[in-house]
């Protein structure tokens, strides 16, 4: 989340009128929630070109109409225009939006992931005692989270993968002051197996 608030303040500084206008259609909840959290940080001027729309084609349509002209819009997007074959959704005139579009599909399938809490761990720890979590990552490519605080000191913490009885470590143990804010972090794990968090 810091790193893509950074891009956009980096953007906005330097390259302020480069972005014409943001049209986000059938954003899902998860998508209005992390938004809302980053347009705080956004400049007025960036915040004012997007627009986020349901899945109401009537709604959405009708803001793309308002600043396109109706012959460079795509039928399926409103407007006149089709391929040679009639298509609506002008493949062979916008190869690059059909990739964009699958990028941006995979991303906000990602994201839906992301926020799925039914492997999800929870524990208390006392002052100087010591836990581990074992997670099992079912799949290639899985997402590990870690969201941790303290209420007066440091906590020692790394997360290790299991290859047999040895651990190996992914992120290093150190010990990490979080009683001002909350440490946040995530991997990506590249096979499956087990993670164990300490």
């Amino acid at each position: 989340m810091d790193s893509a608030i950074k891009i956009i303040q980096v953007y906005e500084a330097n390259y302020p009128e480069l972005l014409w206008r943001v049209y986000i259609v059938n954003a899902p909840k998860i998508f209005s929630i992390c938004f809302n959290m980053i347009k705080p940080f956004l400049h007025e001027r960036t915040r004012s070109k997007i627009q986020i729309f349901s899945h109401d084609p009537k709604q959405w349509k009708a803001a793309i109409l308002a600043g396109v002209i109706p012959e460079e819009c795509p039928v399926a997007y409103g407007g006149t225009l089709t391929d040679p074959d009639g298509n609506p959704n002008c493949i062979t005139l916008a190869s690059c939006i059909s990739s964009f579009s699958l990028l941006l599909i995979s991303h906000l399938n990602q994201l839906r992931k992301l926020t799925d809490t039914t492997h999800k761990k929870s524990l208390t720890i006392s002052s100087g005692s010591k836990e581990h979590l074992e997670f099992k990552i079912e799949q290639i490519d899985a997402v590990l989270k870690w969201d941790f605080h303290s209420d007066d000191s440091d906590i020692a913490f790394a997360v290790y993968r299991k290859q047999g009885s040895e651990l190996i470590p992914v992120v290093p143990h150190e010990r990490v002051d979080c009683d001002m804010a909350a440490e946040e972090g995530e991997i990506h794990c590249e096979e499956t197996g087990v993670c164990e968090l300490s």
